[in-house]
């Protein structure tokens, strides 16, 4: 069992960053992982995703949905996970505000 979650969490990030990479093709697109959130039973996994050009998440979120039993599977059992958790796909736009907020700083300042 994961103890410290906030470097498993870091784990399990780049693991299914590395899992997505494998099981999903998105063409014509950039789809990274953001943060993983495990909660304290293992019952569930909070992921975000952020997905370039932002007209294709829809597309994202679907394929990642169709994958999220086999990632989930394999994660438990590799981890020693006391469950499996359902993973919870969310789309991280905070790049997005960042970005937003830049742009009315500059506008203020200009």
């Amino acid at each position: 069992m994961i103890h410290n979650f906030k470097r498993a969490n870091k784990t399990l990030q780049r693991e299914i960053a590395d899992l997505v990479n494998k099981l999903i093709e998105f063409p014509g697109g950039l789809l990274s992982i953001t943060y993983t959130s495990l909660n304290a039973d293992c019952l569930e996994m909070k992921v975000g995703v952020s997905v370039l050009p932002i007209n294709l998440r829809g597309t994202a979120l679907r394929k990642l949905r169709k994958k999220s039993a086999e990632i989930a599977k394999f994660l438990a059992k590799k981890y020693q996970l006391p469950r499996i958790p359902r993973i919870i796909w969310l789309i991280d736009d905070s790049a997005e505000e960042a970005d937003h907020l830049n742009y009315l700083i500059n506008k203020l300042s200009s």
